[in-house]
């Protein structure tokens, strides 16, 4: 019923593991997009970026930039200051994405 509907939804906060928190904090590369394009955060907190095109793709921040990652591949990076940071794919600059970091 609704009930078991109603758990499904609720974010597992209890996992101490932090299998869940990687989770949250994912980036899929698919279909030439960031996915999802603006993802928030916590200060403090690594997002894990994972390429799933066979195109080439990077994650270009003001301030770094991460290699070339291939078909698989995946780059993460750990936000300690808050604020707002703009990226984009260095190989296909329309390619855009934010990470907000509280």
């Amino acid at each position: 019923g609704a009930d078991k509907t109603d758990q499904a939804v609720q974010p597992a906060v209890t996992d101490t593991q932090g299998t869940v928190e990687k989770a949250a904090n994912h980036v899929e590369i698919a279909g030439y997009t960031f996915s999802p394009a603006v993802l928030t955060i916590k200060k403090g907190e690594t997002v894990t970026w994972t390429n799933s095109d066979t195109a080439p793709h990077t994650i270009k921040f003001a301030a770094f930039s991460s290699e070339n990652l291939s078909d698989g591949q995946s780059f993460s990076f750990t936000f300690a200051n808050a604020g707002i940071f703009d990226y984009y794919c260095s190989v296909h600059p329309a390619m855009t994405g934010k990470i907000i970091v509280e």
